[in-house]
C-alpha cells in the first residue's frame, strides 16, 4: 500500500483489509510504528480519528438540543398542570 497515493489513510484501510482477510494474511507497505503525516489536534490524533470525532460530537450535540427542548416542555407542562391544580385548590376553598 506504500505506493498508493491516492490512499490517504493506509492505517485505518490497511486495518480494514485484515479484518476482512483470512487469518493469517497480512497487508504490506504500512508501518504502523511510524508516525502517521497526517495529523491533526497539534499533532496528536489521526485526521481520520478527528473527523469521526466531530461527527460524533455534531450528533450528540443535536442529540443534547432534543433533550433540552424536551425538558423544557415538560417543564412548561409541569408549571401549566402545578398552575390548574392551584386553580382548582383556590376555586375550592
Amino acid at each position: 500500500m506504500y505506493d498508493m497515493a491516492a490512499v490517504k489513510e493506509k492505517k485505518l484501510i490497511a486495518l480494514l483489509l485484515e479484518e476482512a482477510l483470512p487469518a493469517g494474511c497480512v497487508v504490506e507497505g504500512v508501518d504502523f510504528s511510524a508516525p502517521d503525516v497526517d495529523k491533526t489536534v497539534a499533532g496528536a490524533m489521526p485526521a481520520f480519528i478527528k473527523r469521526y470525532e466531530d461527527i460524533a460530537c455534531s450528533e450528540q450535540r443535536e442529540l443534547d438540543a432534543i433533550i433540552e427542548k424536551d425538558q423544557q416542555l415538560i417543564y412548561t407542562d409541569k408549571q401549566a398542570a402545578d398552575e390548574k391544580v392551584f386553580k382548582e385548590k383556590k376555586v375550592t376553598s
